[in-house]
């Protein structure tokens, strides 16, 4: 403890001690607030905290889904056979798709065929029907002809 100048060959009364006592308690007690006040002015990370520990959870699970499938383990050559046989499958389906196509085209093409055969047998019945209809005005005509000239 601090010794006072004005003490009395070097002694320290009881109320000098305990003025001084008083004083260094007065100052322990400001630095413990401002401790306190600096603990306080600290931000909380304890709401960030959480949510990184959900994530961190959350990720984990994901990964062990994705172990769990067996798409990490699996070798280049694995891949590329599962590549040959998807492209199998889209082949035959698009062969399958294709001669589909090619069936409902032939199918098209009988059917305005038949109809383009329809046309031309419409065309030429139309014709032999005006042939027809010439050749009998002209033999109605010789016949009316050779009648008047013999009644």
């Amino acid at each position: 403890m601090d010794t006072d100048e004005s003490d009395v060959g070097g002694e320290v009364t009881a109320a000098e001690a305990f003025e001084a006592l008083r004083r260094e308690v007065a100052l322990m007690r400001l630095g413990v607030e401002a401790l306190a006040g600096e603990r306080r002015a600290q931000p909380d990370y304890t709401e960030t905290l959480g949510q990184l520990a959900a994530d961190m959870a959350t990720s984990s699970a994901a990964m062990g889904r994705l172990a769990e499938r067996g798409a990490l383990s699996l070798t280049p050559e694995d891949v590329a056979r599962e590549i040959r046989i998807a492209q199998g499958h889209a082949r035959r389906e698009a062969t399958e798709m294709m001669q589909e196509a090619v069936r409902h085209l032939s199918g098209a093409a009988r059917e305005i065929g038949r109809w383009v055969e329809q046309a031309r047998t419409a065309d030429l019945q139309n014709r032999r029907l005006l042939q027809v209809g010439v050749v009998a005005l002209l033999l109605g005509g010789v016949i009316g002809w050779v009648l008047r000239a013999a009644f």
